[in-house]
């Protein structure tokens, strides 16, 4: 949390070499920090554990259900009624927050701590957003084309979706697979990195 607040306050006092023509060049750095944290999270999950943690399929379907129907429900009868005091770009703000699943890292580290299935906190997350790869893009077009009447392709999102999460993750089980003692280390020694690459995105 420390981190987070640094990280924003870091990009208000000097927000030079995030901008479009700082040296950072973020419209590239903020995708391969992405992937660094999908495939650092393919890399440290066994593939086995990720397997077993897919029962009981009821508890998916309740996970499932809060992430993408409850929430935005819950979301849309808050914001819609203060529609007037926020602002279309607020408004349109909280509703992406409420589609959006969590990370897989928080998602395990919060269920570890409640001393909960982290198995299936695991997979549900994964599956959440491996989810969200279709799901969010979808509910995201059909908000702003409804509500602000913008013209947004979606193959192209889904495609640099699919090359920034998806195969780095996929990528990361295949080093997994191939080289497990190795990455099992490397793993460990790199847990650190995708909170970096979260902070570094927080601050582009």
């Amino acid at each position: 949390m420390l981190g987070l607040f640094a990280a924003v306050l870091l990009g208000l006092i000097v927000p030079g070499p995030a901008g479009s023509a700082g040296f950072l060049h973020a419209e590239i750095t903020a995708s391969l920090a992405v992937a660094l944290v999908f495939f650092v999270q393919g890399l440290s999950l066994a593939t086995r554990q990720m397997l077993a943690g897919s029962r009981p399929l009821r508890l998916h379907a309740f996970s499932l259900g809060w992430n993408f129907v409850l929430y935005p429900a819950l979301a849309g009868l808050l914001v819609l009624p203060l529609s007037p005091f926020l602002g279309p770009e607020l408004g349109m703000g909280f509703w992406m927050l409420a589609i959006l699943p969590t990370t897989i890292a928080s998602a395990t580290a919060f269920t570890a701590a409640a001393q909960g299935a982290v198995p299936q906190s695991i997979f549900a997350s994964i599956f959440s957003n491996l989810l969200a790869i279709l799901l969010v893009p979808l509910l995201a077009v059909a908000y702003l084309q409804t509500s602000r009447g913008v013209d947004v392709p979606l193959l192209p999102v889904l495609l640099k979706l699919c090359w920034i999460v998806l195969l780095p993750l996929l990528l990361g089980q295949v080093v997994r697979f191939s080289f497990r003692e190795f990455s099992i280390t490397a793993s460990r020694r790199l847990r650190f990195l995708p909170q970096l690459a979260i902070l570094y995105i927080v601050y582009l």
